[in-house]
């Protein structure tokens, strides 16, 4: 007839909440990286990538997951005591992508485990 093996597999689900951990227990959450980052771009320009800081981000990973449309100062620094003359422009919050996106490392779909502690 041949051989035959029977095995069985067992599954149990446990749950951890961070009250039941030692104190001194710090794990890694794998966010360590995450290091928001700003940039004022000119709302004038096509290609944000004219921007030095901008592209040098880009170049890291960086991508942009909230915009903020403020007037920015034409000049650099304008002197002391001295309204500096303002330009539309763009306001550019920048992280990593895995740092704002919870689809790069997971997705987005609740559990049907989920409960929420009150």
């Amino acid at each position: 007839m041949g051989y035959f093996i029977i095995a069985g597999v067992s599954e149990k689900r446990i749950f951890i909440d961070r009250s039941d951990l030692p104190e001194d227990f710090n794990p890694t959450v794998g966010f360590k990286d995450c290091i928001p980052n700003m940039v004022l771009v000119d709302a004038r320009i096509k290609y944000y990538s004219l921007n030095r800081k901008y592209d040098s981000l880009t170049r890291l990973g960086y991508s942009v997951y909230d915009t903020l449309h403020i007037p920015i100062c034409k000049e650099p620094l304008p002197p002391p005591n001295v309204e500096c003359t303002t330009i539309p422009g763009i306001q550019l919050f920048m992280a990593k992508s895995p740092c704002f996106n919870c689809t790069v490392t997971g997705d987005n779909k609740v559990t049907a485990f989920w409960t929420e502690n009150k």
